[in-house]
């Protein structure tokens, strides 16, 4: 069986516990989420960082668990010339705690 996850450029501008509750209300099985990385580039609404926002953290980890959905996929996370793994660590570790 496929299971179906929902990826962050479709539903801009929601936070990520909200973002959760619309995944799980559409039969979701998991989300992506994208780790604000890129603040540079205009996504067309707000970023929100959770690797610097414990509380938007906290209330991520709270929809994931409330809701019975997943985190299958950390979105737009560039491995490119000049990557450093210890430069993104912290960021890799706040997705590791979520799923």
């Amino acid at each position: 069986m496929h299971r179906m996850v929902l990826a962050p450029l479709t539903a801009i501008g929601l936070t990520p516990p909200e973002f959760v509750a619309l995944a799980a209300e559409l039969g979701c099985d998991g989300v992506a989420l994208n780790p604000g990385l890129f603040t540079a580039i205009d996504m067309g609404g707000p970023v929100y960082r959770l690797d610097t926002d414990a509380a938007m953290r906290r209330a991520t980890a709270r929809a994931l668990a409330d809701h019975g959905v997943t985190l299958d996929l950390i979105d737009s996370l560039l491995v490119v010339e000049g990557f450093s793994l210890a430069d993104n660590e912290a960021v890799m570790d706040v997705y590791g705690e979520l799923g």
